[in-house]
């Protein structure tokens, strides 16, 4: 068996600025790394897995919101992509489906998603990771802690802020040192755009990402700003500045995204003018199912017949209003349908919502007609919840989820650019 030796100092720092050294040296219990967006968060947490796992064997958990989060975020980067965090001569095992990790020196590396954590209850770590814990409640990582106390263990926290009341601005306070909650073994970074090294930070750039979102993402997303994700979840719509004058044409084609909930049932009717998505009419119906909503559509928009384009749920390819269709199948016969595998995490339709409400320059693309009243309701009631997650509890998310589904798709936001799909006009 081959053996390994631990990177010098001067290798393990040769490539990073500033907090990264900072972060990769410190020795405090609790890292906490506030980033913002393209500011060298995976970078610095390869830096650290790399040094802690070659330096002497370490059992190390990399845990995301989810298990497809931390398989795309962390996983394939820093373990599948064309620059792997180790080379092969230092693996002796290498479990893909698992997502796990064993080096020649003994060293242990498991990625993991937190809807699974109990699992791996019982398991011990010398180090625990805990990526975009933004969205993480504190029970989650409560649930780890006792993994690392046997071993005094440590934990580093990375993401990027969204409030005040979630885990990971609560633990970057107790890392600063003239902050009321600093707590001794903490210590926290934050780092925004502006302080970023990477080629994003630059004045054609930021106008660039200004332009292609919300003021209130801009603020959080890249300017770490822990008030932009508080109270409303479209904090940019206006009924005034947001209301549309469109009424349905013919000539233009039907976009509708399709929320499969049964009480209510919704759906939102849409149609574009050049670059604007006017929401036109809306369908809010108690106790029903989609045998019915699809038969209602073809009635009613029986004029624009090949020309239905329908954004459903992606949980419609498995729910099945009856034993032989899944809804999916069953709305594929008044429209065709467009849809991904698996629907995205809630807050990247967030995001791609609110940078068609008002990007951070003040343009708006996306309107409402007044008719839809169960739609402006939920689009300027939905607020956060103190765990910074949308609050349920009233009802208002339903119709906001039909109508995301589809400009999520349509619109999405892709890391720093925005890719947008063309539509007959």
């Amino acid at each position: 068996m081959s053996t390994t030796t631990a990177l010098t100092p001067v290798e393990v720092l040769s490539n990073l600025a500033g907090y990264q050294i900072e972060a990769l040296l410190s020795e405090a219990k609790v890292r906490v790394l506030l980033n913002s967006r393209q500011s060298g968060k995976t970078s610095t947490l390869r830096s650290i897995i790399y040094k802690e796992g070659l330096q002497q064997p370490t059992d190390i958990l990399v845990f995301g919101v989810t298990h497809r989060s931390v398989k795309y975020n962390l996983w394939k980067p820093l373990f599948e992509g064309s620059d792997p965090i180790y080379p092969r001569h230092l693996i002796k095992t290498m479990n893909r489906t698992d997502m796990f990790v064993e080096l020649l020196n003994g060293t242990t590396i498991r990625c993991s998603g937190l809807e699974n954590v109990d699992a791996i209850l019982g398991a011990t770590a010398d180090l625990a990771i805990f990526d975009e814990a933004q969205s993480l409640s504190e029970d989650a990582i409560n649930k780890i802690q006792p993994m690392l106390s046997t071993r005094d263990g440590n934990m580093i926290l990375a993401g990027t802020v969204r409030t005040r009341t979630n885990i990971l601005w609560k633990y970057y306070e107790k890392g600063q040192l003239d902050h009321p909650d600093y707590t001794p073994g903490f210590r926290s970074w934050r780092v925004t755009v502006y302080d970023s090294p990477t080629p994003n930070n630059n004045p054609d750039m930021i106008q660039f990402l200004k332009s292609s979102m919300s003021l209130s993402q801009f603020k959080a997303e890249f300017e770490c700003d822990p008030d932009s994700g508080q109270g409303r979840v479209i904090p940019d719509y206006d009924s005034t500045l947001n209301r549309s004058d469109k009424t349905l044409n013919v000539d233009k084609p039907l976009y509708i995204g399709i929320d499969f909930n049964v009480k209510p049932y919704t759906a939102v009717i849409h149609q574009v003018y050049d670059n604007d998505i006017h929401a036109i009419e809306e369908l809010y119906i108690n106790d029903t199912n989609t045998h019915k909503v699809a038969e209602l559509i073809k009635n009613k928009y029986q004029q624009w017949e090949n020309r239905i384009f329908i954004y459903p749920d992606a949980t419609g390819t498995a729910r099945k209003t009856s034993s032989k269709n899944s809804d999916i199948t069953i709305l594929s016969k008044v429209g065709k349908i467009v849809v991904n595998r698996s629907n995205p995490l809630q807050s990247n339709r967030i995001n791609a919502f609110n940078a068609q409400v008002c990007t951070a320059t003040g343009t708006r693309h996306y309107f409402v007609h007044p008719n839809c009243k169960h739609l402006i309701e939920s689009l300027l009631g939905l607020i956060y919840d103190d765990n910074g997650k949308m609050d349920k509890k009233a009802g208002l998310d339903h119709i906001f989820d039909a109508t995301s589904y589809f400009i999520a798709k349509a619109y999405p936001i892709k890391s720093t650019r925005i890719v947008q799909q063309h539509f007959s006009t």
